[in-house]
């Protein structure tokens, strides 16, 4: 198994990119949370987000990218793992990991490293992973895992990135399943993005 080799075969370098919308023609962005305290945003982030991955993941397992940042002096890998276990999420004997180098877009001079750890997951556990995405940037919220999580359909070419409560994007190569998403779940479309969608989709 070499997941990095068929995410890399199957989307080029833009699976990692951010904003990952921008990155990939021809995708949709949706907004998940619409203010509130924190536990309302969550909730609701977790809600449309189940609801749109239910509708894209329909096999019995997916492909899980797990991204964590590795800085200098911090303890994120240890942080990390022992948030993930929280979880109850076990990563499998049979993974691929492996690190690229990021530059921070706030300063070309800060750069570390990020390491990435792929491996087939169950769809029954779909939940934890959209838990762990959505509750990045809201404290109250518990467990919270820091790492970046992207879900794919390999076979069907379609990746899920829900970045934080605000919203996920979703790209790939299957029009058919990506028009039914922009139909189904029209409610929850970007308005900042809504006019560059309409072109693909309308």
């Amino acid at each position: 198994m070499n997941l990095e080799e068929d995410i890399f075969r199957v989307f080029g370098g833009s699976a990692f990119s951010r904003p990952l919308f921008y990155s990939f023609q021809g995708g949709l962005r949706f907004n998940l949370s619409d203010g509130g305290s924190e536990i309302e945003r969550f909730m609701l982030a977790l809600e449309r987000a189940s609801a749109i991955c239910a509708r894209i993941f329909n096999k019995s397992s997916l492909v899980v990218c797990l991204s964590v940042e590795i800085r200098e002096g911090e303890s994120s890998i240890e942080d990390f793992s022992h948030e993930l276990e929280l979880m109850g999420i076990e990563i499998p004997p049979l993974h691929s990991a492996w690190l690229s180098s990021t530059t921070n877009s706030a300063d070309a001079d800060s750069k570390f490293d990020v390491r990435h750890i792929a491996f087939e997951a169950p769809i029954s556990a779909i939940n934890s992973f959209l838990w762990c995405a959505l509750a990045s940037d809201l404290p109250s919220i518990r467990p919270r895992v820091l790492c970046d999580v992207r879900l794919f359909d390999l076979a069907a070419g379609i990746l899920a990135f829900p970045y934080d409560d605000r919203g996920i994007d979703v790209v790939g190569h299957d029009h058919h399943l990506l028009a039914d998403l922009y139909t189904k779940f029209s409610n929850y479309l970007s308005a900042f993005d809504i006019d560059e969608m309409k072109r693909t989709f309308d």
